[in-house]
């Protein structure tokens, strides 16, 4: 089929990691992890954008490490991301959760279609 469990694996560890660290340092930033910080609207703003960029992150490291069928790989990590957020979005603004969900999928692709072009450009030069 073409889905390498070991490098959605690693790219779903490295995502966690990122956002992990990305919302501590977001917290720093605001000025800590009190409920009043980590619920206000900047550093929501702030976890949407950094949280999609790690999604994109991950999918490049799946489609790379996987080597075939990139965007089948991304997916598969955009669609894991999808499923872990409903059990993660808490009490959430809908807006939140909304846009977080509707940037699952695309964000991972996007991480597809640049490990895509990559390679592509690594077997020209070859």
């Amino acid at each position: 089929m073409g889905l390498s469990i070991k490098a959605i694996f690693v790219a779903m560890v490295l995502g966690f990691l990122l956002d992990i660290f990305s919302g501590l340092t977001l917290g720093v930033l605001l000025g800590g992890a009190s409920r009043e910080i980590t619920s206000s609207t900047e550093f929501l703003i702030g976890s949407l954008i950094l949280g999609t960029l790690s999604t994109s992150v991950s999918g490049y490291v799946a489609a790379r490490m996987a080597k075939i069928v990139p965007y089948l790989n991304s997916a598969a990590i955009g669609v894991i991301g999808l499923v872990l957020g409903i059990f993660f979005a808490g009490n959430n603004p809908l807006w939140f959760n909304v846009l977080g969900f509707a940037s699952a999928i695309p964000a991972a692709l996007l991480g597809g279609h640049l490990a895509k072009m990559h390679m592509q450009e690594m077997q020209n030069e070859n």
